[in-house]
């Protein structure tokens, strides 16, 4: 009370009062914040913990390709293998062309379709033929750990579309193989890295 009686009046400033109940009290989550941001924080030097999710599915996808690779046949492990050994020799060609190696990993539209257009007109392959090596590189590539786009394979398979319809390359395939002739030998030893369409070619 005053000096007449009546109720003291707070002369304190509203601003100083709202200043002192928001600052952080003994035991307030102010302090117990700060109490638990130091052990929070990675020390210099510490080694990440892998998030367990990722490490389960990876351990998961591992698991899933070795038991493709058990129930596959033979037959088609041994023609992936063959896929994977032509791919290689596509790239070393590529490089001697180029001057540069890429990886063998590297698999996007334009080294698909490459691939495509020198099994063609290089490596002389039929159709249906080329047609199984796609499907052996991208998944060789997909076990190894390579990522393979969509558009990877669908540019590879619409390059493919007008060879699979043309019935001397179909011919390919059937019979005895053709003996490469010297004349071939030279195209292989010569060809463009970037391979040329032929002039008689249709566009769809």
């Amino acid at each position: 009370m005053n000096a007449t009686g009546g109720a003291a009046r707070d002369t304190s400033h509203p601003r100083l009062d709202l200043e002192r109940a928001a600052a952080p009290r003994a035991g307030s989550d102010a302090e117990l914040v700060a109490e638990l941001e130091p052990f929070d924080a990675p020390a210099p030097g510490a080694i990440a913990v892998p998030d367990a999710s990722a490490a389960v599915l990876a351990a998961l996808d591992e698991a899933a390709y070795e038991h493709l690779d058990d129930i596959r046949p033979t037959k088609t492990v041994t023609g992936y293998a063959r896929d994977w050994q032509l791919w290689g020799e596509y790239h070393a060609w590529l490089a001697e062309r180029t001057g540069h190696a890429l990886p063998s990993t590297t698999v996007t539209p334009g080294t698909l379709v490459g691939f495509v257009r020198w099994l063609d007109q290089v490596a002389f392959a039929a159709p249906n033929s080329i047609e199984r090596r796609i499907t052996g590189v991208t998944v060789t590539a997909r076990r190894l750990g390579a990522e393979v786009p969509k558009a990877a394979t669908l540019a590879a398979r619409q390059a493919l579309k007008p060879l699979l319809l043309d019935p001397q390359r179909l011919a390919r395939g059937r019979g005895r193989a053709v003996a490469a002739t010297p004349a071939h030998l030279r195209q292989m030893a010569t060809a463009d890295p970037v391979i040329q369409p032929r002039p008689d070619a249709k566009r769809r």
